[in-house]
């Protein structure tokens, strides 16, 4: 033991002679274990926030659209001045059946569209996406409520002018002022602002531009009917669509995989065209993890790169000291030491430098990514294994790079090393 601690202090004071020299060589470990700590923090981060939001749709959920196929047909209207009139989409029909046949269907939302322009005193006159809902549909997506409730079966009972707005559209409308209990004007009609939610989700197929507000789904029948009317380039279009959206609670996931088969043949049954679009979050998460395991490892191979670059650069070093100290590891051989001394010692020296390279580097990749927060839009993730595997890499690079040197060290010939000039 205690020979292998004066080895030890050999390569450590072997170390210290050339102290900018070993510095500048653990720059690379530095760097290397730094920045695989730091890209696979942002990337980890960044999937998170993918995975939140797409699991705000949630996993056991089945999420039905109504889509205009790609060749509708219209009818004539009755010859109200040209005005035809398009029928596609989801109905009762479709939805008595999914809810008879379909196994493992807990609870449904559907969702009622219609385009009015709204009015506010701070943003005026915009057109708008009035939203007919159930009062279950904000528990289904788990929607956040920010201020304010959501929609009751009350209101629904008794098609109270109540609306719920998102944080986008309250900070437009009413910029720092508290929305609730105010007046939002839909098509000349006013409403009171019962709840703010905090964001729509992306794929949910609406977004914060087409400027969502929720309202009772008696309520926007009540007041807006069921059938949509537009004016296209002096054209009047009338769409009836009766259910624009249909929301599916499973029993858990096991039963989204078996319904949304069955959900699928019945919409295929009942219609002729492609008029519906299906989505199954669970499938975009499992997805979305998939994707991230692969750019997990993508990512990791790249930032790889600069450690094994610190490598070769600790290699080189090693190789140049050998034959720098051949007279050293001449003398030290006649006085008796080993082979295996000589490989202990340098082995170590390159061990020291990836090391404390790895450690320096853990300790930079643990601060630095909190702080690129606002420069990549993303809050990184600085986990525990995160930080031990790359140090291991570090650790294993000083193994490496250094065993080759070390052994060409120790086959030197004692004699022909004194000689040594």
């Amino acid at each position: 033991m205690g020979k292998l601690f004066d080895i030890i202090l050999l390569a450590l004071h072997s170390l210290s002679v050339h102290l900018v020299r070993s510095a500048l060589t653990m720059l690379g470990i530095v760097f290397g274990v730094c920045s695989v700590t730091a890209m696979l923090a942002i990337q980890t981060g960044a999937s998170k926030e993918s995975q939140e939001k797409l699991s705000v749709l949630g996993s056991n959920n089945v999420i039905m659209n109504s889509i205009e196929p790609a060749q509708e047909t219209t009818r004539d209207g009755g010859g109200h001045h040209g005005m035809s009139m398009k029928k596609f989409g989801i109905t009762y029909k479709d939805l008595k059946c999914i809810v008879e046949n379909v196994p493992g269907v807990l609870d449904y939302a559907t969702v009622h569209n219609v385009k009015v322009r709204y009015y506010c005193p701070e943003d005026r006159n915009r057109l708008s996406l009035v939203m007919g809902v159930t009062p279950n549909y904000a528990d289904i997506l788990n929607l956040r409520i920010s201020s304010g409730r959501f929609i009751s079966a009350v209101d629904m009972l008794h098609m109270k002018p109540y609306c719920v707005i998102t944080q986008t559209l309250a900070r437009t409308a009413f910029k720092c002022l508290n929305p609730v209990g105010r007046t939002l004007k839909l098509k000349g009609q006013p409403f009171e602002i019962i709840g703010v939610i905090d964001y729509i989700p992306s794929k949910l197929g609406i977004s914060e531009e087409d400027i969502p507000v929720f309202i009772p789904k008696t309520t926007k029948e009540g007041k807006f009917g069921q059938v949509n009317v537009n004016w296209y380039d002096g054209k009047m279009t009338s769409e009836d669509v009766q259910v624009d959206q249909l929301i599916l609670k499973m029993k858990d996931e096991s039963t989204v995989l078996t319904g949304a088969p069955v959900v699928r043949s019945i919409m295929e049954k009942n219609h002729d065209k492609l008029e519906y679009a299906i989505m199954i979050p669970l499938k975009l998460i499992q997805a979305k993890a998939a994707q991230q395991r692969i750019w997990d490892m993508i990512f990791f191979a790249i930032a790889s790169i600069s450690l094994i670059v610190g490598g070769i650069g600790i290699m080189n070093i090693m190789l140049a000291s050998v034959t720098e100290r051949t007279r050293e590891i001449g003398v030290r051989r006649a006085l008796g030491a080993k082979k295996r001394d000589i490989i202990i010692q340098f082995l170590f020296e390159a061990m020291t430098m990836t090391t404390l390279g790895g450690l320096i580097g853990v300790i930079i990749g643990y601060f630095v990514p909190p702080l690129l927060k606002d420069v990549v839009n993303v809050t990184p993730i600085v986990s525990v294994p995160m930080l031990i595997g790359p140090f291991l890499m570090a650790v294993a690079v000083g193994v490496i790079s250094g065993l080759y040197p070390a052994r060409r060290a120790a086959a030197l010939d004692p004699i022909e090393a004194l000689r040594h000039e």
